[in-house]
């Protein structure tokens, strides 16, 4: 591979995985706001549910 299509690579993943970051705190807030002070085990299973990651 030539090193600007290596660095393009890095970028793409890089704006890949801070947009992830950035859904994954969204629906960290949205829970805490919606569920309250309910016990955080249950996050992931809500994140999941209503699809904020992954584009899904």
């Amino acid at each position: 591979m030539s090193r600007q299509r290596t660095k393009t690579e890095i970028m793409r993943h890089e704006q890949y995985f801070a947009k992830l970051i950035e859904k994954a705190d969204n629906a960290m807030r949205e829970y805490q706001q919606e569920r309250g002070g309910e016990h955080r085990l249950y996050v992931d299973e809500y994140i999941r549910r209503k699809g904020f990651l992954l584009g899904q």
